[in-house]
């Protein structure tokens, strides 16, 4: 998928240049730092194009010609990665926030439930509506592990494979997938007070809190399914460049977490080793630092917004 990172890149060039920003440090940032090329190059992933879809779809929740695409253009990136289904209450959210009209919602939705079951009926001989329901249904009841190689909240607890617990394990009368869903919307909710009438870089900043906040307290989740509100942050760093920080720190632990998972230079096998050490305490401290630094972007995206709704009431 080098593709679809030199095209992500292009559109990293396009909204430094809509903002004069320096094109240059936030496409090369993109481009070198290994938590891209790794991804695509050594894993071959398809995490970059529907990144590409999705981020398409989200800058064309601000356009007046164009959002009755953005709908498509979601299921898109949904039909490539599921994860991507994660975002559609904050892009709902968007959609009126932005104040566009309930008819091209509407129309835009039907294109893409139309688009989806078109997709679906290339895999099954059965009704594509009915096959999707049953598909969404299992995923739904069916019994994982706590986590699978993402350094998150749940691998503090019980880093995999050491500690092999399941997401029905309870905890104050809820299983721990339950508690991932409850936490998934207080995250969600968190991120569309943020959010704010034409001004794209809440729109990113949205998607890093909704995104990384639903990697980080749901269960089952892969090192890979951060990917989307990382790169979200990275697009948000270019309005507020104190963010790049935070933005470098979470890339390079993803990274981590992928070279942990393959480590393809067998030269360098003994970085498993290192993480497998003392019950893997290092991909847990990890996991803590990705926590913290997820805690401390929210917490200033927040405070920022309710001093520009404190700056807008005196302004009245």
């Amino acid at each position: 998928m080098i593709l679809a990172d030199i095209l992500i890149a292009g559109v990293i060039f396009y909204i430094c240049k809509i903002n004069n920003k320096n094109w240059k440090k936030f496409v090369l940032l993109y481009l070198l730092l290994p938590f891209s090329w790794y991804l695509s190059s050594v894993w071959g992933q398809s995490d970059q194009l529907s990144f590409l879809f999705l981020i398409i779809a989200f800058i064309l929740l601000r356009s007046k010609k164009y959002p009755i695409w953005s709908p498509l253009i979601f299921a898109i990136a949904v039909s490539l990665k599921p994860n991507c289904i994660l975002l559609i209450l904050i892009f709902l959210f968007i959609w009126y926030k932005q104040k566009q009209t309930i008819g091209k919602l509407i129309l835009g939705g039907l294109i893409a439930v139309f688009f989806v079951l078109w997709t679906v009926s290339w895999f099954t001989d059965t009704n594509p509506l009915l096959f999707s329901i049953k598909m969404i249904k299992g995923s739904l009841i069916r019994e994982g592990l706590m986590t699978a190689n993402a350094f998150n909240f749940w691998y503090i607890w019980f880093p995999f494979p050491q500690r092999v617990v399941f997401e029905t394990t309870k905890y104050i009368g809820l299983s721990a997938k339950n508690w991932g869903y409850v936490l998934f919307l207080i995250t969600t909710f968190l991120a569309m007070k943020v959010v704010k009438y034409k001004k794209m870089e809440t729109i990113f900043g949205a998607m890093f809190i909704a995104g990384f906040g639903s990697w980080m307290f749901m269960t089952g989740m892969h090192e890979r399914y951060s990917f989307f509100a990382i790169v979200a942050l990275l697009f948000y760093s270019i309005y507020k460049k104190k963010y790049l920080k935070y933005f470098i720190i979470l890339s390079t632990i993803y990274f981590l977490a992928m070279f942990h998972v393959f480590v393809f230079i067998t030269k360098l096998l003994i970085i498993k080793d290192i993480f497998a050490w003392n019950v893997q305490i290092v991909p847990r401290i990890l996991s803590l630092i990705n926590l913290f630094i997820y805690g401390r972007v929210t917490y200033l995206m927040l405070k920022k917004n309710k001093k520009g709704i404190c700056v807008n009431i005196q302004y009245k």
